[in-house]
């Protein structure tokens, strides 16, 4: 179980190294600069429902590729978590709040729900910055299993990648690097910048 959440405050979070960052209440604070009334507790209530749902089921797997597949089944299935094909740029879409509440996001926003859950779980689920859009991975193996949380956690298989990175950037990285906490915070302020979010907060960020 989860602890009383507490949302830091901007000067905290930056004198942090990335590995501390506290990824729903940094995701939250940020919320809260639109919606000053948001009660972090709720939220930190929402997702603990989510992983409290799925332990038992968890606990029985082996797997991690299993045990991923179950909370993406859980989330994007049952719950109706899901990417906004519609309104890609509707500024709710970037705040956590609002994504618990529509069950709709941008790729970041619902990566971050995806990762918290599966950590509360055990499950070492990690941020990938990737050309196109925010994706995460799960150590497996000798390898990555790579997915898409913008549509429903899909896998993402090895030539795919490929091609998204020949798209964006007309070259092949030689791997997806993992994200830590730092850049999807800033990703998720930037993503709406120039449709109303505030640039202040993001500029903190960006080093």
């Amino acid at each position: 179980m989860q602890g009383q959440i507490t949302l830091p405050t901007w000067e905290s979070l930056a004198e942090l190294d990335d590995e501390a960052l506290p990824l729903l209440p940094t995701a939250l604070l940020i919320a809260r600069d639109e919606y000053p009334d948001l009660d972090p507790a709720v939220y930190d209530a929402v997702l603990q429902s989510h992983a409290d749902h799925l332990r038992t089921e968890i606990a029985t797997i082996d797997m991690w590729p299993l045990k991923i597949a179950a909370v993406n089944r859980h989330l994007f299935d049952e719950l109706g978590y899901g990417g906004d094909h519609g309104e890609y740029y509707d500024p709710r879409n970037s705040y956590l709040n609002q994504v618990f509440e529509r069950r709709l996001g941008n790729p970041i926003s619902l990566a971050l729900v995806q990762m918290e859950v599966a950590r509360r779980l055990g499950i070492p689920l990690d941020g990938v910055s990737f050309p196109g859009h925010f994706l995460v991975r799960l150590p497996v193996d000798d390898g990555m299993l790579v997915m898409d949380p913008f549509n429903g956690g899909r896998p993402l298989d090895v030539e795919e990648l490929r091609e998204r990175a020949r798209s964006h950037l007309g070259l092949l990285p030689p791997h997806a690097h993992p994200s830590t906490a730092r850049p999807a915070p800033p990703a998720t302020c930037t993503s709406t910048s120039d449709i109303g979010l505030p640039r202040r907060r993001s500029k903190t960020w960006l080093r």
